[in-house]
């Protein structure tokens, strides 16, 4: 079985199979408890075989815990040598989590990063033309976004565009921007 709680308002949580009762609750009231706060949740559920152990795989929101809900062979308790082993398996879990969302944070903002240094390299730059800067300028943007395969930028001034990423029209929605020069929309 496998439960999702749902974030939207009106969703029911969902199940790919019927919610087993755990220390007389369905388990999913176990964790909905757990969830709470109510620590008194987990005896039920640890007399029955279940042992529920929590973990945040989110740094930004560690308020938001999960559950991982583990069921003993049977309907067996776990021995008291295998409870401090998973314990220690959800804990790295947990950190093997955080350090992969870490590592995407970080080189999310060295593309961003990158990307801006570029373009002060190129305003810098003597011999360039203005045309050849602002081609630059969006040849840049499409690498600095999450999905760079999928990015294009587009740049229309004084009625030449120049654009670079993606080929082919593009998909979903755009953002977009006046190019404002001394307070005059060009």
């Amino acid at each position: 079985f496998r439960l999702v709680r749902r974030e939207r308002d009106g969703e029911e949580p969902v199940s790919s199979a019927p919610i087993p009762t755990v220390g007389g609750s369905p388990l999913e009231d176990v964790c909905r408890n757990l969830l709470a706060g109510s620590p008194g949740a987990a005896a039920g559920a640890a007399a029955s075989g279940c042992l529920i152990l929590p973990f945040s795989p989110h740094p930004e929101d560690p308020a938001e815990p999960w559950l991982m809900v583990l069921q003993a062979h049977a309907g067996q308790p776990f021995s008291g040598e295998e409870v401090p082993h998973l314990q220690e398996v959800m804990r790295s879990l947990s950190v093997a989590l955080t350090l992969r969302a870490s590592s995407s944070s970080l080189r999310e903002r060295m593309k961003e990063l990158t990307c801006l240094y570029g373009i002060a390299l190129l305003k810098e730059e003597p011999a360039m033309s203005v045309e050849e800067i602002l081609g630059g300028i969006v040849a840049l943007l499409p690498p600095a976004w999450l999905h760079p395969g999928d990015a294009w930028a587009e740049l229309v001034l004084d009625g030449r565009t120049h654009r670079a990423g993606r080929e082919g029209e593009p998909v979903g929605e755009p953002l977009s921007a006046p190019v404002r020069v001394r307070g005059t929309v060009r």
